[in-house]
């Protein structure tokens, strides 16, 4: 899998050729914010391929 969207307010991946509908794909997201009291946050996104 292939992401881009680093320091930006969008980001974007492309689904690998290889899969199939029903599967998973886990991306972990990290946000940074330099000027607050706890600067790192991190999400899950599951996305199910159809």
């Amino acid at each position: 899998m292939t992401a881009s969207g680093e320091n930006q307010e969008t980001a974007t991946f492309t689904v690998p050729e290889d899969a199939k509908s029903g599967d998973t794909i886990h991306i972990i997201m990290e946000g940074v914010d330099c000027g607050g009291t706890n600067p790192v946050a991190y999400q899950r996104v599951i996305v199910t391929i159809k």
